[in-house]
């Protein structure tokens, strides 16, 4: 070690120092920039992460991007640039390449092109292929910060159709008829409409009936779901950690969370994922200067950065994340919402789960629960749901081999499964559950993560109808985006899958705006009014409240297994209680249709921040609070 010895805080310039060909810890140990302990700490990592010395450095917080940049510059002798000038009048039909690359035309002296990259073993790599393209050139190194700053100033007009199209235009929503969709539900309602005044008791009758048959066979499905659902979860052993970790990306899309952005940057550094191999991007909309002020006020460890989103056609979370995805650094991405609070070793077990996983497990989809689910009533309804669906839904549809309608967070994707498929549809406000039916039909699978993240139930009427909403809407466009091609369908999905497809779509889309038809039995079950005035009979009677009656025990079960493989057995009392927490959707499947038929890609933020309950910075939740 080097014998020069300087005093805390006092540095010497590196270009005091004879970097050439020296070890790089050896120069910015002599440059007082680290300590002996914190070189000797970092080689270590490096040893047991198998990266370079320059990213644990880096990762941990030892130096600066810009410090470990001129050190490894003046090492090779090579010029550098720690500040982004203005961007040469370059043009290039093929931007991915450049991106891709990490390497940026910085500008040009006489005819000489200079090109900048992270390192040189980067640009060695890419040598040959960038003398073809531009010809006679000169490496200079910077940071790669600096360089995807540059790529994104360059290529921004180009990215941004990227982002709204991409490679599935033709299968995005954006091209299915609207017009004809609109036509035909302002069609159905009127002749909805017209039946009750002209003939109110068959039209009552038509209703009634069409509701029964999709709820009885809904029940069906849900019945063999929760039977197929294992006593044990298979993967229940515990997970070797694989030897070599991998790069995970996690995408966090913001907008208007500056109630929430700093207690966001706290429950995120509690991940314990090697800082090495974690890379945060906060995506915020370029208009949104709450949310950028207020993280602007943040010190950002080194492996979370910012990159902001211009404006488009449309302003969507699928929209953001196409903007982000080739500045990914990760072989896997990963997606969490303002509000989560994902349990500490999450991310560890994202690496070991795919270690183990077969190659055509496309994606991983953790488990949802609520940090303020005893705030109200609503949020513990809230809850009994979202762990029905979590808990038993989600696993029994992945332990079968069947289409998973993913959620919008704890999302994990092998990158490269996720750009073959285009990535994400930017007009689709669920795109999550659009991206599941997508994987499914060609022919990947989804596993469940054994890791649960928390994050903010609505408990409010009005957030949450405006929430459920977009859902629904979201619902009708996958379906009929989907089903334009129904014998291509059914040959990329098979009949049994197609069949669940229905099964997963059709209750909701039909069921709910119907629902009012089965309220109006509660007149004759309390005596308001005969079976008669209804036009049915007494045996149509017994036969409906028979499906009604097994419809509510299967929907019961499922809650129960839901709320006991949760934890949250405080809960099992409220379970009876959520019949008069359903019909608050079928209300927001209202909305969702007028939304579909004037405003089909208009996304109704959720507010984040405000609930009852604050999230707790250690997200970890264990049984006690659980329950």
């Amino acid at each position: 070690m080097s014998n020069i010895r300087l005093r805390k805080g006092h540095y010497r310039p590196l270009s005091d120092i004879d970097c050439a060909n020296r070890p790089l810890g050896q120069i910015l140990l002599d440059a007082g920039r680290i300590s002996a302990p914190t070189l000797a700490r970092c080689l270590d990592a490096q040893t047991r992460s198998g990266v370079r010395l320059g990213e644990v450095l880096i990762a941990s917080g030892a130096v600066s991007a810009a410090t470990l940049t001129e050190a490894l510059a003046r090492q090779k002798s090579l010029p550098y640039r720690l500040q982004r000038g203005t961007h040469p009048a370059f043009t290039d039909d093929d931007p991915w390449f450049w991106i891709k690359a990490g390497i940026v035309p910085w500008g040009k002296i006489d005819t000489i092109w200079q090109v900048a990259a992270k390192d040189d073993e980067t640009y060695r790599q890419y040598a040959d292929e960038i003398h073809r393209r531009l010809g006679r050139h000169q490496f200079i190194w910077s940071t790669q910060q600096v360089i995807e700053r540059h790529l994104e100033t360059l290529f921004r007009a180009q990215l941004i159709p990227y982002a709204e199209t991409g490679r599935i235009q033709r299968e995005s929503c954006v091209s299915l008829r609207f017009d004809l969709i609109k036509g035909l539900l302002i069609g159905i309602f009127l002749c909805v409409a017209l039946g009750f005044i002209l003939a109110p008791v068959v039209m009552y009758a038509t209703l009634l009936t069409l509701g029964a048959i999709v709820l009885a066979l809904s029940t069906l499905h849900k019945l063999y779901l929760f039977l197929r659902i294992p006593a044990t979860d298979r993967r229940a052993r515990p997970l070797g950690h694989p030897e070599i970790l991998p790069k995970i990306t996690v995408l966090v899309p913001l907008f208007k969370e500056k109630d929430i952005a700093a207690e966001l940057v706290k429950r995120l550094e509690k991940l314990t994922y090697s800082r090495a191999h974690l890379d945060v991007i906060l995506i915020l909309e370029q208009a949104d200067t709450q949310t950028s002020d207020m993280l602007r006020r943040q010190k950002l460890p080194h492996w979370m950065r910012i990159l902001r989103v211009p404006k488009g056609q449309v302003q969507t979370k699928p929209r953001a994340m196409n903007y982000a995805l080739p500045f990914c650094h990760g072989d896997i991405i990963g997606i969490y919402d303002a509000e989560d609070a994902p349990d500490p070793d999450q991310l560890n077990q994202v690496a070991a789960q795919f270690a183990a996983a077969a190659p055509d497990v496309a994606c991983l989809q953790g488990s949802l629960d609520f940090y303020n689910s005893h705030s109200n009533w609503l949020a513990r309804c809230f809850t009994i749901e979202y762990n029905t669906w979590f808990k038993a839904v989600l696993p029994a549809l992945a332990m079968n081999n069947q289409i998973v309608p993913l959620g919008g967070t704890t999302l994990f994707f092998r990158r490269t499964i996720l750009e073959d498929l285009g990535a994400w549809d930017a007009f689709n406000v669920t795109e999550d559950c659009d991206l599941g039916v997508r994987l499914s039909r060609r022919g990947y699978r989804c596993e469940i993560l054994r890791s649960t993240t928390s994050e903010e139930a609505n408990n409010l009427a009005r957030p949450w109808i405006k929430q459920r909403s977009r859902w629904i809407k979201g619902y009708y466009i996958t379906y009929f985006t989907h089903m334009r091609d129904i014998k291509q369908l059914v040959q990329d999905l098979g009949w049994t899958r197609f069949w669940h497809f229905q099964m997963l779509f059709l209750p909701t889309l039909i069921l709910l705006p119907i629902a009012p038809v089965f309220w109006a039995m509660w007149g004759v079950f309390f005596g308001l009014f005969s079976n008669v005035t209804l036009g049915l009979s007494h045996t149509q009677i017994i036969a409906l409240s028979g499906v009604f009656i097994v419809s509510f025990s299967v929907d019961t079960l499922g809650q129960v297994l839901g709320v006991l493989r949760s934890g949250h057995t405080r809960l099992l009392p409220w379970i009876i209680t959520t019949y008069f927490y359903f019909p608050m959707a079928t209300f927001a499947s209202y909305k969702a249709l007028f939304e579909l038929c004037t405003a089909p890609f208009y996304w109704d933020k959720t507010m984040h921040g405000r609930a009852m309950v604050k999230p707790p910075l250690n997200p970890a939740l264990d049984a006690s609070q659980r329950q």
